[in-house]
């Protein structure tokens, strides 16, 4: 390799192979341990996230601490400063969100392993030194301790950014002295997580292959790192999960890329859909035309559509509150078209309230008084057909690769904490090549909850008396051919406590 060509570029770090080899052989206790329980992958994930905590991170049954009463402490002191906004998204409670014209297609994803004493300073520090460099990001922390707890989303490309925020995390003594270190899967770069994003979860994809390695080798006195490196390659069929494997246990000297090709170029006759969807936009709406206010409904509901098929539900709402809120569009997907600037130069803020009130007073007498619960109503409504479908879909091959319970548990995990984890990805009994796991990308918890109901209505089944608690047991047992008033009396399906 030529140093001269690499100089100064940035670096991954060397494999950590002791720690992987440590975490194996601990889920291969845990599997010995109960020999009639078939390892899942989110057993693995609730080990991983915990794996490089320290003893004072973790409550008295060794479960993460809750570190939920920063969020609006942070929010607080974020409220002035300029360059980035701070919130708890009402229909996203497990997260506090930082931002900075946050949404790309592509992302360059930083984990930043911070301890709980460190925590709340640390990750202020971080996100200051951000907003006063007008960092482009959409991050996260989530309320419990974890090691990918603080979540960094620098746009693709972004180099200069991520070398200025590795850089200034290595010269923070204060950080540097609460920094735990990222799971040893996971590539790095001077301690910090580190790797391209293109919407598919490395950590899913590990969890799930360290899941089939374990119940494949559970016999075994030790489990080998050089097996399972191994075996991770011949079943990786992902070129992005890959490639950050690659990075995370290659002995090689490797440098970072921003703009690593994962996925390849754009087909032709994708450009070509794409062109032709621009040019019906502009003569469905002409510029530098007045629009009545039936276009202005059309135009703002094609807007959300494609904003929905693209990046799902949580990015609809978080759209729709910034634009009523602030006046910020950008967060709306362009759909290959003008979309979002034609939404901007025809419809204003306070418009777009209007549409959803007025739409809104059509069906229900409720008053909205919380802007909120008001695009969460509006949106649950606007797709409620789509992804009672997609909920149906999605539960079912969960249900048949597994059972009732599963799916339970996979909605539960989902609602309450956002985790996609618990959700089949493929039919084992007649793949059809859909990802259904990515399904999840449509809802959020609320409008999951409503999807529940009026899918369970759909087959006839009142749901009124039934508590939202209750409502994933009853839709797990309907769905799997049982007698749903029989979840009450069981304890298998009880209420999921949070």
């Amino acid at each position: 390799m030529n140093n001269d060509l690499n100089r100064g570029k940035l670096k991954y770090d060397s494999p950590r192979y002791s720690e992987m080899y440590v975490f194996l052989n601990h889920i291969l206790t845990i599997a010995k341990s109960n020999p009639n329980m078939y390892l899942s992958d989110s057993i693995v994930y609730n080990e991983l996230k915990k794996f490089t905590l320290t003893g004072k991170d973790l409550n008295e049954i060794g479960q993460p601490k809750s570190v939920e009463h920063l969020f609006n402490v942070w929010i607080n002191d974020f409220k002035s400063v300029r360059n980035i906004s701070v919130f708890n998204a009402a229909n996203w409670k497990y997260w506090c969100q930082f931002t900075n014209n946050g949404y790309a297609d592509e992302y360059i994803k930083i984990y930043v392993p911070l301890d709980g004493d460190g925590l709340y300073d640390c990750a202020k520090d971080i996100f200051n030194f951000m907003a006063k460099h007008n960092m482009s990001h959409q991050s996260k922390v989530g309320k419990e301790l974890r090691n990918d707890n603080v979540v960094i989303r620098l746009h693709k490309g972004d180099e200069r950014s991520l070398r200025l925020l590795i850089d200034y995390i290595n010269s923070n003594p204060r950080i540097q002295a609460h920094l735990n270190k990222p799971n040893p899967f996971l590539p790095s770069i001077d301690g910090i997580g580190v790797m391209n994003e293109t919407g598919i979860s490395y950590n899913d994809e590990l969890c799930k292959t360290i899941a089939r390695f374990v119940n494949r080798n559970r016999n075994a006195d030790r489990l080998r790192v050089e097996d399972f490196l191994e075996y991770m390659k011949r079943y990786t069929y992902k070129r992005e999960v890959f490639s950050a494997f690659k990075h995370a246990t290659s002995s090689e000297e490797q440098y970072f890329d921003a703009n690593e090709i994962i996925y390849g170029n754009v087909s032709r006759e994708e450009k070509e859909s794409s062109n032709q969807q621009r040019v019906q936009i502009e003569q469905k709406i002409p510029q530098n035309q007045v629009l009545t206010d039936l276009q202005k409904h059309t135009l703002l509901n094609d807007t959300i559509k494609v904003t929905f098929d693209k990046y799902g539900m949580n990015q609809v709402t978080t759209a729709l509150l910034h634009a009523i809120n602030r006046g910020y569009y950008d967060y709306f997907s362009n759909g290959n078209g003008k979309y979002r600037e034609y939404l901007k130069s025809n419809i204003s803020p306070q418009e777009i309230k209007n549409i959803l009130l007025k739409t809104m007073s059509n069906i229900t007498n409720k008053k909205y008084n919380d802007i909120s619960e008001l695009v969460s109503d509006y949106c649950s409504l606007f797709f409620r057909e789509q992804t009672v479908s997609k909920l149906d879909d999605m539960c079912e091959v969960t249900l048949k690769n597994y059972n009732a319970a599963s799916v339970s548990s996979a909605l539960n995990r989902y609602i309450y904490y956002g985790e996609t984890i618990g959700f089949s990805r493929f039919k084992k009994d007649k793949p059809d090549g859909i990802n259904y796991r990515e399904y999840c990308r449509f809802f959020d918890s609320r409008s999951m909850l409503m999807a529940l109901r009026k899918s369970m209505q759909l087959k006839g089944i009142d749901t009124s008396l039934i508590k939202d608690e209750q409502l994933t047991s009853y839709y797990a047992e309907v769905l799997s051919g049982s007698d749903y008033k029989m979840a009450l009396e069981s304890q298998e399906y009880g209420s999921f406590s949070r």
